[in-house]
């Protein structure tokens, strides 16, 4: 159960609702889960989640990424919430190439501009996709662009590109 519990945690921090998407979660050895994972979910459940579904959607969106960022900064918390939060397989993936420690994700979205990372890595993600950026800064469609229905379990984005550009990119990572 507590496994379980993190996932859906995981699952629900974008939109309010369904936050970040678990890639590849059905594989997941969920028995590998840490033993943290039920306090993670009990917070996120009554009193991260009650606080974003009281604000606007894209405000909830931009406080999770400030909160991320500020994380990010903290190089010894992002240690030891690694050591937390990570996600045991019973070996590593490999893919395209490349070693992942888990098959856990964050999908493009959340981290536009490549600006928190450690944060993501800290939270027990195994890999995160950056972007989408173009080679100038750009602010994405107007206001608003984020809806809840919350009744589906769903959130429509309509964010458009908005990000801060390929040379910020570049510099934050």
């Amino acid at each position: 159960m507590q496994q379980w519990l993190f996932v859906k945690c995981l699952n629900e921090k974008k939109t309010g609702h369904r936050f970040f998407v678990v890639s590849s979660a059905p594989a997941v050895n969920f028995r590998r889960f840490p033993r943290g994972s039920l306090l993670m979910g009990f917070i996120y459940e009554n009193l991260v989640r009650p606080a974003l579904f009281r604000m606007e959607p894209e405000a909830a969106h931009d406080r999770g990424r400030t909160a991320l960022m500020a994380l990010g900064a903290l190089s010894p918390l992002c240690a030891m919430l690694r050591r937390f939060n990570q996600v045991r397989e019973d070996k590593p993936v490999d893919l395209f190439g490349l070693q992942f420690p888990n098959r856990v994700g964050l999908a493009a979205g959340m981290d536009k501009d490549g600006e928190f990372c450690r944060a993501v890595e800290a939270l027990g993600f195994g890999h995160s996709e950056v972007g989408t950026v173009t080679p100038e800064a750009q602010p994405g469609n107007p206001r608003p662009r984020l809806f809840r229905y919350p009744e589906y379990g769903s959130l429509v984005n309509r964010m458009g590109f908005n990000n801060h550009g390929a040379d910020r990119m570049l510099a934050a990572l």
